[in-house]
């Protein structure tokens, strides 16, 4: 009945075993076993029922060593099921019986649950509201004292309370718990006059408090896990270190993404992977522009766009649908956004297109409208293009429309035609932006021959990508010839053999579709790893709240667009799905979370048929044409009227040597400063401790990549280790190892870095000199 459970492959990380090894405790938990079997100390692997590790050489392997271990002994799930079940039934008897013997006094019990649950809720939202008041005031006591990063403050100056941001990594699971327990205090009103009235009173002033609260506390929360990880100083396997190195540092794919603005000031152009989306690259220029042109700001800014984003949404989900679905869409779109606010790559960006997309299409629902429904379409459509993913959705949407709207086959041509209009001009959009800023205006989504080269031939991209790579390498800089290279082998392998793509095809469908409840569970970063059977369990739960909505035929409109929503997804995941997992699907994912959130739909729901306010499509219509021409403007103009002083050093210094690079300063250069252990972490800028260093290097087998480089830093410590966008020369890695001066010097145009000859290894310098350019 009881057990601790330990790793397996089905399982993944669901030990939380804690080992000391002579009195020391070992931190790093789930090691590799070939880590281990290679001689690796401080780490331990708890697998099923046993427990690996290696004793360090100073150690005898008798009794002498004393090792003690803990962990948490845990019901097995389908105990905890039964009794689940068992005390749902229990308490479902009671009321039942309770209603039949006496109706009054089943009156009086239901108004007393009613007024007891919301003296918790309301102690609760006080709590909370304390709780973001209290962060608040360490921002600003941040920002006066001089912090770097005001909003990590709190960890940094108090160290203990990051166990505080471990407990928040689950607040999106804790929004859900308590949605799904105010679905149940629904059900067990709707059956009581008294209770209904008294529950409607309760829910109108703790929904108006909350209407106004809400914003502040989901922007704080959003913060603090943004800056609970590497911002504070200490390692987290649950940060997104190999897109952003301690959450300051962007890495692979994410370099290249922050850098393309800053190509589109000085060169004119954005990078080859960046050009591949266009609005992805505007919108991540608007984002910069609105940071100041600060990685870490830029950061912030995105958070704040995210929780814009997610109001929004919510606030139109719950005039639509109540209080409790709202909160647990709200929980599930948390979960989605959660692992790449530390990063600069492009889902935070296709998470707002979706979350956007989803409130117009909601407004539809609500009034029947068919401007909104255009509307939603067209931020549909630019979220797909800008994080793409489910591209049958582009098609499946306007046959929706057409059917939902349309009352003959003309209407419906019609309205068909209409929706292929806004989708040209959403394309238009784009090579426009690809023609302004890209040499091949007409690459948006040209990686695209990777993934399909790999599905016809029963692999991946990195298959295709090594099979090829002499061919590749002799096509380098012309990406349409790569890409024309890659679809010629993809239509031979098809050609030889079919089936080898329908079967990739159908396997990698059928993985999307049992895949998805566990995705939002255990999130793209992940928290835990619950059995099987949790997952159905969760499924079961929310089965009767499905089957209720579903069968309304005041809510048809929504079933059939979400239903045939899910089918387009499903069907392109087939494609996408088995190269890049769930994050590709992140726009369209916005709405299977509103599909999972409705199974929490009661009878007490708000009515579809109540009277409808004044909702003017204009407004929004206007609204989403202002953020357009951002995307538009800002990186034009930014080109035109920014770094005139910096261009013009480039242009003096064009005859420097090859170990000299000329570098953007702070705020556009970001790093951290690492220190030798056991000192104090600097506040006046970022920090860690070299051992934190060495756990994110680990956890992302970087020097895999780059090739050794800890030793160079451990050996000049105290040292910085930076990211800088170059201005004489096409950006690559550049990561620069130097003095930590460099991210506090003040009033510096550019910096000349002079790098150690023969030193670094082409993506990593070392820089012997560091010459202000003022």
């Amino acid at each position: 009945m009881l057990g601790a459970p330990g790793d397996s492959m089905e399982r993944g990380r669901a030990s939380d075993l804690r080992l000391s090894v002579a009195g020391q405790e070992w931190n790093e938990a789930h090691v590799p076993h070939d880590r281990l079997r290679a001689g690796f100390t401080g780490g331990f692997s708890h697998w099923n029922t046993h427990l690996y590790f290696w004793l360090p050489s100073d150690l005898a392997n008798d009794g002498t060593t004393s090792i003690s271990i803990s962990y948490s002994v845990r019901a097995h799930p389908y105990i905890v099921l039964g009794l689940v079940v068992l005390a749902a039934a229990a308490c479902t008897g009671v009321l039942i019986i309770e209603r039949r013997a006496d109706r009054l006094r089943f009156e009086r019990m239901s108004v007393r649950v009613v007024d007891f649950a919301f003296v918790v809720l309301w102690i609760a939202s006080l709590g909370f509201c304390l709780i973001a008041v209290g962060y608040a005031g360490t921002i600003i006591w941040g920002l006066a004292s001089g912090d770097a990063l005001p909003t990590a403050t709190i960890i940094r100056r108090w160290p203990t309370l990051a166990h505080a941001w471990d407990l928040a990594l689950f607040s999106s699971h804790a929004m859900f718990v308590l949605a799904a327990a105010g679905c149940v205090l629904e059900w067990i009103v709707s059956a009581a006059t008294a209770a209904r009235t008294r529950y409607s009173c309760h829910l109108k002033s703790f929904s108006l408090f909350w209407t106004w609260a809400f914003w502040p506390v989901l922007l704080l929360l959003l913060l603090f896990l943004l800056s609970g990880g590497g911002w504070s100083g200490r390692y987290t396997p649950l940060d997104m270190h190999y897109m952003s190195l301690g959450g300051l540092v962007p890495y692979s794919d994410a370099r290249v993404y922050y850098a393309a603005p800053f190509e589109g000031i000085y060169e004119g152009a954005w990078n080859a992977i960046a050009a591949q989306r266009p609005f992805a690259a505007a919108a991540r220029s608007v984002v910069l522009f609105l940071g100041a042109y600060s990685y870490t700001g830029s950061l912030v800014v995105q958070a704040l766009l995210v929780t814009v984003a997610i109001v929004f949404c919510a606030r139109s989900i719950a005039k639509r649908y109540g209080i409790w679905i709202t909160l647990a869409f709200t929980g599930l779109a948390l979960g989605l956004a959660r692992p790449f606010l530390t990063t600069m790559m492009t889902e935070s960006l296709g998470l707002m297109w979706g979350l956007l997309a989803l409130a117009l299409f909601v407004r539809c629902f609500r009034l029947a409208s068919l401007h909104f429904a255009f509307l939603g379409y067209a931020a549909l459509c630019i979220g797909l293009l800008t994080r793409m993913g489910s591209m049958f959705t582009i098609l499946a949407v306007p046959a929706w429309i057409a059917m939902r709207f349309g009352h003959s086959n003309r209407q419906r041509l019609y309205l068909l035609g209409v929706a292929a209009i806004i989708g040209i001009a959403v394309l238009g959009i784009n090579f426009l932006l690809a023609f302004s800023f890209t040499p091949n205006a007409g690459d948006t989504g040209g990686n695209f021959s990777y993934t399909i080269c790999g599905l016809s031939r029963g692999t991946n991209w990195a298959e295709c990508a090594n099979t090829f790579s002499a061919q590749l390498a002799a096509a380098s800089g012309d990406r349409v010839a790569q890409n024309a290279l890659l679809w010629n082998e993809a239509l031979k392998a098809i050609h030889a053999q079919p089936a080898v793509l329908l079967g990739t095809l159908y396997s990698t469908m059928v993985a999307y579709f049992e895949n998805i409840p566990r995705f939002f569970v255990v999130q793209y970063t992940t928290l835990f790893w619950p059995p099987t059977s949790v997952i159905q369990t969760i499924l079961v739960m929310l089965l009767p709240g499905w089957l209720y909505f579903f069968s309304r035929r005041d809510r048809l409109p929504e079933t059939t667009f979400l239903l045939t929503l899910l089918a387009s997804v499903v069907l392109s995941s087939a494609f996408v799905f088995r190269d890049d997992g769930g994050r590709v699907l992140t726009v369209t994912h916005v709405f299977i979370a509103m599909m999972l959130a409705l199974g929490l739909s009661t009878p007490m729901m708000p009515s579809a048929n109540l009277p409808r306010p004044v909702v003017r499509w204009q407004n929004a219509a206007l609204g989403l044409s202002v953020i357009v021409i951002l995307l538009l403007v800002v990186p034009l103009g930014a080109r035109l009227l920014l770094g005139a002083g910096e261009k013009e050093i480039a242009i003096q210094n064009e005859h420097s040597q090859g170990n000299v690079h000329l570098v953007l300063p702070t705020p556009a250069l970001t790093g951290f400063v690492v220190q030798p252990e056991q000192t104090d972490l600097r506040q006046d800028i970022p920090s860690m401790h070299v051992s934190t260093l060495e756990a994110i290097f680990r956890q992302t087998g970087i020097e895999k990549d780059l090739g050794p480089y800890i030793a160079d830093i451990v050996e000049r410590l105290p040292v910085a280790l930076v990211y800088g966008v170059r201005i004489d020369a096409p950006n690559s890695i550049n990561q620069y190892i130097v003095s930590a001066d460099v991210l506090k010097a003040a009033a510096v145009r550019v910096w000349k870095f002079e790098l150690v000859d023969g030193a670094g290894n082409g993506h990593v310098h070392i820089v012997r000199k560091a010459i202000p350019i003022r």
